[in-house]
């Protein structure tokens, strides 16, 4: 749901920005934003994605993650542009509360068999929220930030704990890493230690850990035979039929029919190759100092975010997919406006 509720945001920004005559603000605001360096390194990876799908051979699979990815990472981008740079107190107690909700939506469904799900005759299988989880993790940590500059600890401690119980009953084992990664940012060396819940750190191994292995073998493979500009953007659902799989040994090719390669970097590599692998780590470097000029409750909730989507892209399945990036891009949007109000809290 996270795509067409970013594009229904976005649209909706827009429209109060048309009724007060304000579109050529928001313009400015985004060519802005476009033309810093980072910028224009994202943007040369969408373009060089896009070229790489000319030596792809399923153009309507690499043409709709490109899709996928333009149109919810741009709908961030109007709403960064288009709403004020301040947001009201309440904003982010409705978001700390919704959050809230969500776990215990999780918790209670899980605990219950899915009594609700089955009643409405909806998907109940017991898996459903991992993808719910890890997108609450990303989400998580500014809303828990705000929380704590606030005064409002004993309430972003409670948050903590509600959430890791509901990453626990949801079986997500990349929430759980993303979880530990983030707060592992967050706080400094033992510290982490001492607070992340034993839980939480037993749901730390791989899950299906000898398949993904075998997955990341193949799909290493077609990285060895595609270096320079892979396999073309968002092929990896198709790779087993792409002919580079052919020149794969056979038993390593099964695996290649996988869907993905549960893990992002290694789907950057295998479909944009080290051109689209330079271009990406350029863009987290300039990420990087970019955090480092942030007031530092809102450098600590990026710090966070980035640990905890790094650690989600090892086991992650498929970095295009829309949701992930409305995610990434809300999660944005969010710190960028505690970057504002972390320097005057608002009561």
């Amino acid at each position: 749901s996270a795509p067409p509720l970013i594009v229904a945001a976005a649209l909706a920004a827009l429209g109060a920005r048309a009724v007060s005559g304000e579109l050529p603000l928001v313009a400015r605001r985004a060519s802005a934003t476009v033309r810093r360096p980072i910028g224009l390194l994202c943007l040369a990876f969408l373009v060089f994605g896009a070229i790489s799908m000319s030596w792809g051979h399923h153009f309507k699979t690499s043409i709709a993650a490109l899709g996928e990815v333009v149109l919810s990472a741009g709908s961030a981008l109007v709403l960064h542009s288009a709403l004020p740079r301040r947001i009201p107190s309440w904003a982010m107690k409705l978001a700390a509360i919704g959050l809230a909700l969500g776990c215990l939506t999780i918790i209670s469904e899980l605990s219950t068999g899915m009594a609700f799900r089955t009643q409405l005759g909806v998907r109940s299988y017991v898996f459903i929220f991992k993808r719910s989880v890890t997108a609450m993790l990303v989400l998580f940590w500014p809303i828990a930030i705000w929380l704590w500059i606030s005064g409002k600890r004993p309430v972003a401690v409670a948050l903590f704990v509600l959430f890791a119980i509901a990453i626990w009953f949801a079986g997500s084992s990349a929430a759980a890493m993303g979880l530990a990664g983030g707060l592992a940012v967050a706080v400094l060396g033992e510290a982490a230690i001492r607070v992340l819940p034993a839980h939480v750190v037993d749901r730390l191994h791989f899950a299906h850990a000898d398949q993904r292995i075998d997955v990341w073998l193949s799909f290493g493979e077609v990285v060895k035979r595609r270096p320079i500009g892979g396999a073309g953007f968002g092929v990896s659902s198709r790779m087993a039929q792409e002919p580079v799989a052919q020149e794969v040994p056979e038993e390593r090719r099964v695996m290649l029919g996988a869907w993905h390669s549960h893990n992002g970097y290694l789907q950057l590599w295998a479909e944009t190759g080290l051109v689209g692998a330079a271009i990406a780590g350029a863009t987290l470097v300039l990420l990087a100092l970019g955090i480092a000029a942030l007031p530092p409750a809102a450098g600590i909730a990026a710090a966070a975010v980035i640990g905890s989507a790094a650690a989600i892209m090892l086991v992650g399945h498929g970095i295009w997919q829309g949701w992930w990036s409305a995610v990434l891009g809300i999660a944005a949007f969010w710190i960028a406006r505690l970057s504002t109000s972390a320097r005057m809290p608002t009561p």
